[in-house]
């Protein structure tokens, strides 16, 4: 997950509002954003391997609202061996994720949004491209305070191949709804995920104390 609060809720960020790190799980989150937002996360894992994110997000003009986010791991440097266990150096690998971001608001409720998103992924010389759509949706009801919301992340193809090899990108849907609770200091969330996915491990749930 993308950060403490992302990975607090098990992934379930759905329908969680003014938050610019739910770019990357809902594109139709960002126009509940109220000012410009951004946001930077490393994360260093075992022996050399890295990874982090940046967001940014902001209203342009009457309800349109645009933007950005990034995603990166690096696997770090191993060592790199031919078919006859000859050893050839080192090598690294690394996956790129860039997403651009459109959302709009009809009739005060209705949240939409868009995500273009461009996928590099490489190990040792070889190199991967591909280009996706993620769709959002959102029902926002702040003095009610109840959200529902749905989106579905990963729609589209490889640009080029891992030496001829294609593969299907991993689409995946989640569906969720939040509720904060009358008098007292909680927002019950539950959500669904991996929906598109053969498996009937689908669900997850979670409360947190709201902060």
């Amino acid at each position: 997950e993308v950060d403490a609060r992302s990975a607090a809720l098990a992934g379930t960020f759905t329908t969680i509002t003014n938050d610019v790190n739910a770019i990357f799980y809902n594109p139709a989150s960002i126009s509940t954003i109220e000012k410009k937002q951004a946001s930077v996360g490393f994360f260093k894992y075992l022996l050399d391997i890295n990874s982090g994110n940046a967001a940014y997000t902001q209203k342009i003009k009457d309800y349109r609202y645009f933007g950005a986010g990034l995603r990166f791991i690096n696997y770090g440097e191993f060592e790199k061996y031919d078919e006859n266990f000859n050893n050839l150096g080192t090598t690294s690998a690394s996956d790129i994720a860039l997403n651009l971001t459109y959302s709009n608001i009809y009739e005060t409720a209705i949240h939409y949004g868009v995500s273009l998103k461009f996928i590099y992924s490489s190990i040792d010389e070889f190199k991967s491209t591909g280009v996706a759509l993620d769709l959002g949706f959102l029902y926002n009801l702040p003095e009610d305070k109840f959200t529902a919301g749905a989106s579905i992340l990963n729609l589209g193809t490889q640009l080029s191949t891992y030496n001829g090899v294609r593969e299907n990108l991993p689409i995946e849907f989640k569906i969720g709804v939040s509720k904060e609770l009358e008098h007292l200091p909680l927002l019950f969330n539950v959500g669904f995920s991996n929906l598109a996915l053969e498996s009937d491990k689908i669900g997850r749930a979670s409360c947190r104390e709201r902060v």
